[in-house]
C-alpha cells in the first residue's frame, strides 16, 4: 500500500508539473510571438480564476493593452503634428505664391508664428501631463479668442463659399492657457471646414451655463457616427 501511495503521488506531481510547465510554455510561446511579430492586439489564454499562473497571465494582459494604446497613441503624434501644421502651412504656401514685395513680410512672419505656437503647445502639453510644468492660467476674452481663430480660417472658409457666423457674449472672461484653448478651437473650426459642404455657414458662439462658460461649433456635416464617437475623446 506505500508503495501505491508513493506511485500515486509520484504520478499526481508529474502531472502537476507537467501542467505548470506547459502553461509556462504557452505563455512563453505567446510572448515570443508578439514580440517577433509587433502584434501587441494578441493576448494569453486565461485558463481560469483560482491559481497564481491566471493571475499572472491576466497581469500580462492587462500590461498588453496598456502597451498596446501607449503605442497606438505614439504612432499617431505625427499624424496629428501634421493634421494641425496642414492649414497654416496652406496658409502660408498661398501667401508666398501671392506674395512677390516685402509687404507681405509682416503676415507671413505672423502665420510662421503661428506655426511655431502649435510646436510650443504640443511640448507644454507633454510637460504638463509629465508634471514637468505647471498650467499657465491667464484671463481671457472669449469673444477676443473665437474672433482670432475665425479670422485665422475666413480665408479658407471663403474660397468654399462658407460663412463663419459668430454669436458671442462680450462679457465672458475666463481663466485658462490661451494657447492650448485657441488650439483646442482651432482643430473644432478645421474640422468643421473638413465637413461642412460648401456654401453653408459654421456657427460659432459662446454661452454661460450653469456658471460655466461655453464654446459651440456647429455645422451641418454629417457628425461622428455613434458608435464612434467615445474614441473621438479618445487620446490623439
Amino acid at each position: 500500500s506505500m508503495i501505491a501511495i508513493l506511485l500515486s503521488i509520484c504520478a499526481l506531481s508529474y502531472g502537476v508539473a507537467y501542467y505548470v510547465a506547459s502553461r509556462f510554455n504557452r505563455i512563453a510561446q505567446t510572448t515570443e510571438r508578439i514580440i517577433a511579430t509587433g502584434n501587441l492586439g494578441e493576448r494569453l489564454v486565461v485558463d481560469g480564476n483560482w491559481d497564481d499562473l491566471s493571475k499572472l497571465t491576466r497581469l500580462l494582459n492587462h500590461m498588453l493593452e496598456e502597451l498596446e494604446q501607449r503605442v497606438d497613441g505614439i504612432e499617431s503624434v505625427t499624424d496629428n503634428i501634421a493634421h494641425d501644421l496642414r492649414t497654416p502651412l496652406m496658409l502660408l504656401r498661398a501667401d508666398i505664391e501671392s506674395s512677390t514685395h516685402g509687404e507681405a513680410q509682416a503676415q507671413l512672419l505672423e502665420e510662421l508664428d503661428g506655426i511655431l505656437r502649435i510646436f510650443n503647445s504640443l511640448l507644454r502639453i507633454s510637460s504638463i501631463e509629465a508634471g514637468k510644468q505647471p498650467m499657465t492660467l491667464v484671463p481671457v476674452e472669449l469673444p477676443s479668442l473665437v474672433n482670432d481663430v475665425a479670422e485665422l480660417y475666413e480665408p479658407l472658409a471663403r474660397e468654399r463659399g462658407i460663412e463663419i457666423r459668430l454669436k458671442v457674449d462680450e462679457s465672458i472672461v475666463v481663466g485658462a492657457d490661451r494657447d492650448l484653448l485657441f488650439q483646442a478651437l482651432a482643430n473644432l473650426v478645421d474640422n468643421a471646414l473638413k465637413f461642412t459642404p460648401d456654401n453653408e455657414v459654421i456657427s460659432l458662439s459662446t454661452i454661460v451655463a450653469d456658471g460655466e462658460a461655453i464654446i459651440e461649433v456647429q455645422d451641418s456635416g454629417p457628425g461622428i457616427p455613434e458608435e464612434e464617437r467615445e474614441k473621438a475623446l479618445q487620446r490623439f
